[in-house]
Formats: structure tokens, C-alpha cells, sequence
């Protein structure tokens, strides 16, 4: 990064690194909350909550090796599907669902999900911190499989022409 150069196994290490990051900060955040907490299955949720990240990541990490051959993880889903080397088009999306996918996909990014996460802690609210990554753990599962099995049949619906 000092001499603004980069390599795939840099672009890798990165994107592996901040999922590695946010899984740790769900973690830390569960693990802390259950103290304050100790009435409530906040460790359940925890191991829960880190099982639908770890589940979504899986999906993610495959579509970009697969699919993307990019380490790119926050490209996923932008083709919503639709497999790049095919003849497919994607169809227009309606304005709400254009406006709402594009609104989700910017706040669940990385660095607003972080901000969010220091606001919150500076605040002395880590609960409302781990609630917000613990429904966001299990939204992106719900998100990311149909996705995955769309990719899935698109690429097992595609016939490759015989060499």
C-alpha cells in the first residue's frame, strides 16, 4: 500500500481480514453484552448470530472465487444472480427495488457498520451494537442464500457449447 501497488493475494488477505474482523467484533460484542446480561441467552445468540455470518461468508467467499474470480466481497449479488459469461439480461428492477437494494448494500457496508459500532460503544450502548450485528448476521443469511441458489441453477441451467 506504501507505494500504491497491489496483488491478488493482497486483495485476498484484505477481504479475509475484515470478515475475520467482523465475526471477532460480533463475538467480542456478544461476549461483552452477556456480562452485562448474564439472565439472558445472550452467548446462544452469539453462537447463533457468528453461524449465520460464518454460513453467508461461506456463500460470499464461494460466489467470489467461483463466479467473480475478484476478492471483491461487497460485489456480491450486484448481477443479482445472473451469470456474466451467459446470454442472460438482467431485467429492469423496479425504482423501489433499485432504491432499496442500493440503500441496504451502502449501509451494511463495512466501514457504516464500524462507525456505527464506535457511535454505539462510545455511547455506552454495546447492546443496541450487538442487536443491530446480531440481526444483521442473520439478514445477510436470509439475503444471501436465494441469491446462492439462483447463482447455482443459472449455472447449472447453462449449457456450454461441446469442444
Amino acid at each position: 500500500r506504501l507505494r500504491l501497488e497491489g496483488s491478488a493475494t493482497g486483495a485476498w488477505l484484505d477481504a479475509i481480514g475484515d470478515e475475520v474482523a467482523r465475526v471477532s467484533l460480533l463475538i467480542s460484542l456478544g461476549w461483552h453484552v452477556s456480562y452485562s446480561y448474564p439472565h439472558l441467552p445472550i452467548r446462544a445468540i452469539t453462537g447463533a448470530a457468528v453461524a449465520c455470518l460464518v454460513i453467508a461468508l461461506i456463500l460470499i467467499f464461494w460466489y467470489c472465487i467461483v463466479i467473480a474470480k475478484d476478492a471483491n466481497t461487497q460485489a456480491y449479488g450486484k448481477d443479482l444472480g445472473i451469470n456474466r459469461e451467459s446470454d442472460e439480461v438482467p431485467q429492469p428492477s423496479p425504482l423501489w427495488k433499485t432504491i432499496a437494494f442500493g440503500t441496504a448494500s451502502q449501509v451494511a457496508r463495512r466501514d457504516f457498520t464500524d462507525l456505527g459500532v464506535l457511535v454505539l460503544a462510545l455511547a455506552s450502548l454495546p447492546q443496541v451494537a450487538f442487536l443491530g450485528m446480531a440481526t444483521g448476521a442473520g439478514v445477510c443469511l436470509l439475503i444471501t442464500v436465494p441469491i446462492h441458489i439462483r447463482v447455482v441453477k443459472s449455472r447449472r441451467h447453462r449449457v456450454d457449447p461441446v469442444p
